[in-house]
């Protein structure tokens, strides 16, 4: 510890947009000295479910749902190549095979705060990020601490440029987890602006346990 630095390195945060919004997840996931987690925009390999991105992909679309991320596009896109060459390929259509999927990977944050900012862009997964922050809410709900976790997915805007309709719920979330300001604002948030649809019934298969 520094205390000369004014760092509580227990209140630690980390955030990220796109690609880093991935790595943030993956960060919070595992690293359990982060005391808030704010992914933003992750898409394919973020907050997004593989299983839902892949029955809504058609590939002979030329808008909409047909450029919704896959696997696939998690290992190479124009922007950069996100896991090993040959992921995509080895599960595409077969992604059901995958012992999880990204609700599972948002949960590992739990009990601690997360914050997850979307955008209803096509090729983000409208419903898959929508359907995997809904389903990965209900972990916080099963633990007790439902205000430790919030989705939103907001209307369509630029990518990685957030709106300030979001401001107020990530500053509820840095008063509350970071600054110890119970009234700090609603940080239990499940909310989608747009079209998005999570059918619950198709893609979770459990009911929602009491866990100590």
């Amino acid at each position: 510890m520094t205390p000369s630095a004014n760092i509580d390195p227990h209140k630690v945060a980390v955030t990220g947009c796109s690609r880093y919004g991935k790595g943030a997840l993956a960060a919070g996931a595992f690293d359990d000295r982060i005391a808030l987690t704010i992914p933003q925009e992750s898409g394919s390999g973020g907050t997004s479910s593989y299983r839902v991105a892949q029955d809504q992909y058609d590939p002979g679309a030329q808008s909409g749902l047909g450029h919704v991320q896959t696997s696939s596009s998690a290992a190479g896109d124009a922007s950069g190549s996100w896991f090993r060459n040959g992921f995509g390929s080895n599960f595409g259509n077969a992604v059901t095979k995958l012992p999880y999927d990204h609700h599972a990977i948002i949960g590992l944050v739990a009990p601690r705060p997360l914050l997850v900012i979307d955008n209803e862009i096509d090729w983000l997964g409208i419903d898959p990020t929508y359907t995997a922050g809904s389903i990965g809410k209900k972990i916080w709900d099963a633990l007790g601490v439902p205000d430790n976790m919030g989705y939103w997915q907001s209307a369509p805007h630029g990518h990685c440029q957030m709106p300030s309709s979001q401001q107020p719920a990530i500053e509820a979330f840095v008063k509350k987890f970071l600054l110890d300001d119970p009234n700090g604002g609603d940080t239990d948030i499940l909310r989608a602006d747009g079209s998005a649809q999570a059918d619950l019934a198709s893609w979770m298969d459990w009911d929602v346990p009491t866990l100590q």
